[in-house]
């Protein structure tokens, strides 16, 4: 298990005082992420004092304690994006409801926004976890409050041996009911003056209803007798169309970035439900994430409504290609990364080549010196530090070909990496479906004198077209399925990649299936043509149907 996840203390994540829904509670499951056993509180708290660091960041996830009606799986599935959580214990005997353990992903196991900030940052900075807030969209405000004030506690207990708490950066990642509550925080922050910046970054925030309308500065929906986008109060939004408004909540922090998607509905007219919500003045993501605005969007979207939506904030931040709120934190990862880059620097190495194969030598410079160690995907490696010139170096081992990140740090916290390919090397192969004696482009990085092996057996005779592309026939004797393809020279092996070995063609202005012998097979339309292996495509249960000739049993 410790390969796969961090080997620090995870507070508050089985409550005893909650024996039948232990995952409820009201003190936040968190971590103060370490790759030190049963690093806790006073082990963050003397790290700090070592390393005194000048940002602080938190990430909070969305709801974790639902019902035994909801969709656990997704449910699961959205905290490993943002958090890097993972579900550990057993169901509960009484009812069948998870009992809320978490384990949480280190990025070799599973890349998450947690993972990526400790990686890059955790060797100078602070990363506080937050796999389940226990702040609830369907619980008393009061119960909300108190965990509220229970992380609060912790948070001033971590942030103790810091003199001066106002010089500090913090960065409050949310999504969901975590979003309400990165909210709540930053607000929290500013009026006991900790930080001189607050960077605030919300996937989907979740506002109730009637319990969080002090948030509320506005209402922006849709005026279908003016037929365009307008701001007001609640009064003037109705409550016939709960895809055509949203809320407009307050910015609390120094810089604010939101997305947020509509997918919400309705019972008995009230809207006492989670509503997905924008924030005044918030930066959105690029429009290529949230949708055109000009009607090439999904079906059911292209109507008047989003077709007039406004260019600038709060509609910028409005995603309407996604109908699922649980999709959000994987669709948005990538982003909130990106956002921290571009906030926080990080330190950079560089790799000189930045591609070998086994036994290379790669120069290391930037931001090294004789303590650092380095590493490939988590394991150390042998390397020399050149006092002179200043600059690290290591001879490539042997490896399986691939793009890999090394990286360099001190202990057991990383400090920059760098992708570099060993080669030799896939990236694609054309076509990705084959039928006997079909040729095989590879696209990578080669070499002239290396050898080629598809589906188990090598082949003698290959075409090197160049560093990056070989091709080769596939042989007439093959059989249908799912084979790979790799190249080796000297000590080197490729990465594998996966061919599709198709035993029919189909006719898709026909929708007609013929075996690959078909008479007819020259009367077809080379755009037509569509390769199917019939194991994997299934294609009888979509609708295609036989060819009278070659394979019979036609039902036309």
């Amino acid at each position: 298990m410790s390969d796969k996840y961090f080997p620090c203390k995870i507070y508050n994540t089985n409550e005893e005082n909650y024996p039948i829904k232990s995952r409820r509670g009201d003190h936040p499951a968190f971590a103060v992420l370490s790759m030190e056993n049963d690093f806790g509180i006073e082990q963050a708290k003397s790290r700090i004092r070592k390393i005194k660091p000048k940002n602080i960041f938190i990430i909070i996830n969305g709801q974790q304690s639902l019902n035994i009606y909801t969709d656990d799986i997704a449910d699961a599935r959205f905290g490993q994006a943002l958090t890097g959580s993972d579900r550990i214990s057993d169901k509960d005997d009484d009812c069948g409801i998870w009992k809320g353990d978490f384990k949480i992903h280190i990025t070799d196991s599973y890349k998450s926004v947690a993972s990526t900030l400790f990686d890059e940052y955790g060797s100078r900075d602070l990363i506080i976890d937050i796999v389940n807030a226990k702040y609830e969209w369907d619980e008393t405000k009061t119960k909300n409050s108190l965990a509220f004030s229970n992380f609060i506690i912790d948070l001033q207990d971590i942030l103790d041996p810091i003199n001066n708490k106002s010089n500090l950066r913090f960065c409050i990642i949310g999504f969901s009911r975590g979003g309400m509550f990165a909210l709540r925080l930053t607000k929290w922050l500013k009026e006991h003056a900790y930080g001189k910046e607050k960077i605030v970054i919300t996937i989907d925030p979740v506002q109730r209803w009637i319990k969080e309308k002090d948030w509320d500065i506005s209402w922006a929906y849709w005026n279908r007798w003016k037929q365009k986008w307008e701001q007001g109060n609640r009064a003037d939004v109705g409550l016939n169309d709960f895809t055509r408004f949203f809320p407009i909540l307050k910015a609390v922090g120094e810089k604010h970035y939101n997305v947020f998607e509509r997918d919400t509905w309705n019972s008995g007219g009230s809207v006492n439900l989670p509503i997905g919500c924008a924030v005044e003045g918030a930066f959105p993501p690029p429009q290529r994430l949230t949708g055109n605005r000009k009607g090439n969007n999904l079906d059911w979207y292209n109507e008047k409504s989003y077709n007039k939506l406004p260019s600038c904030p709060p509609y910028s931040q409005f995603d309407i290609l996604t109908q699922n709120h649980t999709s959000m934190p994987v669709k948005y990862k990538d982003w909130v990364i990106d956002v921290v880059h571009d906030n926080f620097s990080t330190p950079e190495i560089f790799l000189t080549p930045s591609q070998g194969d086994v036994w290379t030598k790669v120069k290391i410079t930037g931001t090294v010196d004789e303590k650092y160690s380095v590493f490939i995907e988590n394991k150390k490696i042998p390397s020399q530090w050149h006092e002179k010139d200043k600059y690290l170096s290591f001879n490539v081992p042997k490896i399986k070909g691939g793009k890999k990140y090394i990286s360099v740090g001190k202990d057991k916290y990383k400090i920059a990496s760098k992708l570099f390919i060993f080669r030799p090397f896939i990236s694609s192969a054309v076509p990705p479906r084959v039928i006997p004696k079909l040729t095989i482009t590879l696209v990578g990085v080669f070499k002239k004198k290396g050898c080629v092996f598809f589906a188990g057996e090598k082949i003698d005779s290959f075409i090197y077209k160049s560093d990056t592309k070989i091709s080769f026939e596939v042989s007439k004797n093959i059989s249908p399925g799912i084979k790979t393809v790799h190249m080796e020279y000297d000590n080197c092996i490729s990465n594998a990649w996966n061919i599709i070995v198709c035993d029919l063609i189909g006719n898709t202005n026909t929708k007609e299936l013929h075996k690959l012998n078909c008479k007819w097979l020259h009367l077809m339309k080379p755009s037509n043509k569509r390769l199917l292996y019939s194991k994997l495509d299934n294609p009888k249960k979509y609708g295609w149907d036989n060819c009278h000739w070659c394979i019979g049993g036609s039902t036309r």
